[in-house]
């Protein structure tokens, strides 16, 4: 997740959503960094639990914070489950 903007960003959730070929979840994991300083980058892992891989059709990062929503979608394939 990068900040690319010129204020710092403090997140109330931050959480992976894996969504089903249909749109809806399957799972959604929090994930721990909540601060993001400007101008920096950080690098997020979490598991994707393997009974969901196969069905998933995509992956959403979701960070609200006051005033900010933000979802990045990142679309996948069951090959991407190996």
């Amino acid at each position: 997740m990068s900040n690319t903007g010129n204020v710092h960003i403090a997140a109330d959730r931050l959480s992976l959503v894996g969504l089903g070929r249909d749109g809806k979840p399957l799972f959604e994991t929090p994930l721990r960094s909540r601060y993001f300083l400007v101008g920096t980058t950080k690098r997020l892992r979490a598991q994707v639990p393997s009974s969901e891989c196969g069905q998933l059709a995509a992956l959403e990062a979701v960070l609200v914070s006051s005033g900010v929503d933000l979802k990045r979608r990142l679309d996948v394939s069951q090959a991407d489950c190996k």
